[in-house]
């Protein structure tokens, strides 16, 4: 798995912020956002959580009078995503869990491999 972003600005801490996971030893990132609904007008709360290493920084030319940017390409060792109170997927490469809407797909494997 692997996610592309864009920083609003210059980014510092984002760099170097350790998980506080020892098994993923990397950089843990939380977006919350919220959507609403065309259809309904309802308004849903969305979490999206990820962990992951860069793999590469690519910063954008400093110029005058506008905010700097760049293009940060992080592969994923973790990604949960949460809408509306719901779980959606989780996906945890070093615990070997693939979650969809509650359904542990790999438990069968793991009770089979002893992990």
């Amino acid at each position: 798995m692997e996610m592309t972003w864009t920083p609003g600005g210059l980014l510092v801490d984002g760099l170097s912020t350790p998980s506080a996971s020892p098994i993923h030893d990397c950089l843990v990132a939380f977006h919350h956002r919220s959507y609403e609904s065309d259809e309904t007008g309802e308004v849903l709360p969305v979490e999206i959580v990820v962990r992951g290493r860069h793999k590469s920084i690519a910063w954008a030319k400093p110029r005058k009078a506008k905010t700097p940017t760049g293009e940060i390409s992080t592969t994923l060792s973790y990604y949960k995503l949460v809408i509306g109170g719901e779980e959606i997927i989780e996906i945890d490469k070093p615990g070997y869990v693939f979650r969809v809407r509650g359904v542990d797909r790999m438990a069968e494997r793991r009770q089979a491999l002893g992990v």
